[in-house]
């Protein structure tokens, strides 16, 4: 299991990006983006300058800097 499989696990972002990370409706595909986009949108998050998600502020606020480089690489290879 890669760190972010197990970060998932815990986080449960298929719940709403749905399996394979494609998303739905309203909820953006993160799989295969690029990279630096990925890192600034979840540290965005993090730091809540992106407050329009309160869901995703949660789910990433005890995330470190490395969880989230982690979880970039991981949705941007897919």
């Amino acid at each position: 299991m890669t760190r972010f499989q197990a970060l998932d696990v815990e986080k449960k972002c298929t719940s709403c990006h749905r399996e394979g990370f494609v998303g739905y409706a309203n909820t953006p595909r993160v799989a295969n983006q690029k990279l630096d986009y990925l890192i600034k949108t979840l540290s965005d998050f993090h730091d809540n300058k992106r407050p329009n998600m309160p869901r995703m502020t949660a789910l990433v606020r005890n995330l470190s800097a490395d969880d989230i480089a982690a979880m970039a690489h991981y949705l941007a290879g897919l």
